[in-house]
């Protein structure tokens, strides 16, 4: 029944109801060559007959416009658009329009959001029905509010003796909006393979701006299992902390759920909290924590180069890789850390990212302060290793684990003297983490034969 009610939700992602009329245009008027209310600045049709009127067959009234992109049918569009209009910020406005002909035409609105000022195009329709009228709608949501606002019918591909014949256009705003779909809706999957329920399908969804990489951005709701995703976009660079709302089809990239073909993006507010999950290695190498920004203590660096810019620590319960995709750290061997960011799932592993120096804390002091008594020998061994706690007076777990980051024992020292038996271990170098409740600290050890 939860994933029904989850396609159910996405199948429900269907144009606004039409709210306030803010344009409508017969093309009843025109003032020399040049339809009333249209041709704002951002027109670029280039040729003084590449509008004009045409009386023969109007859906409605007595004329309608024809648009004619003299490019190839393979070249680049061209705009028509309309005067300045008063659009406010967050409204999605649906523009209806009858046409005939033959012609590709897609919309899109200048509102001088950051960037360029224009949003994303919709996709291209195919006009071809030659002298019959059909009625088209197309959506766009408004950034931010401004008088001069143009909406675009952007053009190509034009064939005669036709071309592309436009008539009786209303734009609205105000409607209900699409429905939104959570990132727990996206992610949550029982598949083995890890793919989401809604491979496939376009949905509305936003959240908080987690991360930024040179190809896309992070976003969460929350925070906990199935609460992060990666969102595939070079157009928006939303900052940190931002809360952003678009429309986005959902994808699998080589096992990762991701958001792409971003549309209608929109940023609702600033300098808002990020949510940290503070999980261990363990949980972090699973599908509930794709995406999400976690945090993991008391990790010891076991290879500080794995290759492919990437290192591995341990803290205990398994092996995580750390990526330096967003940010470049030196680890060293045998040292401890507290590592945040943001993880993403690739070439068959896990791994998290930090995304600058604060997010890679060094655990010192208080380790050296709390292990100061601690003793651990023979070293090289071969057949015990002895752990003695000396003055430490507190409940201390171990993990020994062996050069490729697998553990290989667990325990706790229950005593102020503790013997662990190594004998079975083949030769090589190891690693003993020492944990408490508070403090961490990790050594080598050499075991012999």
């Amino acid at each position: 029944m939860k994933h029904i009610t989850l396609l159910a939700i996405a199948a429900a992602f269907t144009l606004p109801m039409q709210g306030q009329v803010i344009f409508e245009s017969g093309f009843e008027d025109w003032t020399g060559n040049t339809p009333d209310g249209w041709l704002g600045v951002r027109t670029s049709v280039g040729f003084s007959d590449s509008v004009s009127q045409v009386s023969t067959n109007p859906h409605s009234g007595s004329f309608s416009v024809r648009l004619q992109n003299r490019l190839l049918p393979t070249g680049d569009h061209r705009r028509f658009t309309t005067q300045p209009l008063t659009v406010d910020s967050g409204v999605t406005y649906t523009v209806s329009f009858w046409a005939r002909g033959f012609g590709d035409v897609r919309l899109g609105v200048f509102d001088g959001r950051p960037g360029n000022g224009y949003s994303p195009y919709t996709g291209y329709i195919t006009v071809a029905n030659g002298e019959n009228w059909q009625q088209y709608e197309l959506t766009r949501t408004v950034v931010v509010s401004t008088s001069e606002a143009e909406f675009i019918l952007s053009v190509k591909g034009t064939l005669a003796p036709d071309h592309l014949i436009i008539d009786d256009v209303n734009i609205s705003g105000g409607g209900s909006g699409p429905s939104i779909t959570s990132i727990n809706a996206i992610q949550f999957t029982t598949d083995p393979g890890g793919a989401s329920p809604l491979a496939g399908q376009t949905v509305n969804t936003g959240g908080i701006v987690t991360a930024n990489a040179s190809n896309g951005f992070f976003i969460q709701n929350g925070g906990g299992p199935w609460s992060g995703i990666f969102v595939f976009s070079t157009q928006n660079v939303p900052a940190r902390g931002d809360s952003v709302t678009f429309s986005a089809s959902v994808t699998e990239f080589f096992g990762m759920t991701q958001l792409q073909n971003v549309n209608d993006f929109i940023v609702v507010s600033q300098g808002n909290a990020e949510v940290v999950s503070t999980i261990t290695a363990v949980q972090a190498n699973t599908e509930d924590y794709e995406g999400v920004l976690i945090r993991v203590n008391a990790a010891t660096c076991i290879n500080p180069d794995i290759g492919n810019n990437q290192w591995s620590m341990n803290d205990g319960t398994a092996t995580l890789s750390v990526d330096e995709l967003l940010y470049t750290f030196t680890p060293t061997q045998g040292a401890v850390y507290n590592v945040t960011g943001p993880t993403r799932y690739s070439f068959d592993s896990y791994r998290v990212m930090p995304r600058d120096a604060n997010d890679i804390e060094v655990v010192t002091n208080v380790d050296e302060l709390a292990f100061a008594s601690v003793m651990l020998y023979p070293n090289p061994t071969s057949d015990l290793l002895t752990i003695e706690l000396g003055t430490l007076d507190s409940r201390v777990a171990y993990f020994l684990t062996d050069a490729l980051g697998r553990t290989v024992r667990t325990g706790s020292v229950m005593a102020a003297r503790t013997n662990i038996e190594i004998a079975d271990l083949h030769a090589g170098l190891y690693h003993i983490t020492l944990r408490t409740d508070n403090a961490a600290r990790s050594l080598p050890i050499y075991v012999i034969r």
